[in-house]
């Protein structure tokens, strides 16, 4: 029984970098296990517009999020 949450992070397009919480994690898609709760996601990738949003993550629970960035 996982007292966290786990948060799938697809991007189009891949390969862009992703922070939690201004933590840098990695390149999406990224697999995280996180603990519940409201984060902050931000996306950046070179040539692209930056995407930041909230996230709820529950306990036990998968949550994804699909960001489509813009140039």
């Amino acid at each position: 029984n996982s007292v966290n949450g786990m948060l799938l992070v697809n991007t189009v397009p891949g390969r862009a970098k992703v922070y939690l919480d201004s933590v840098y994690y990695g390149l999406s898609p990224l697999h995280l296990e996180i603990e519940p709760g409201v984060h902050v996601v931000s996306i950046k990738l070179e040539g692209y517009k930056m995407v930041t949003e909230k996230v709820s993550v529950r306990k036990g629970a998968h949550t994804e999020m699909d960001l489509t960035l813009e140039r």
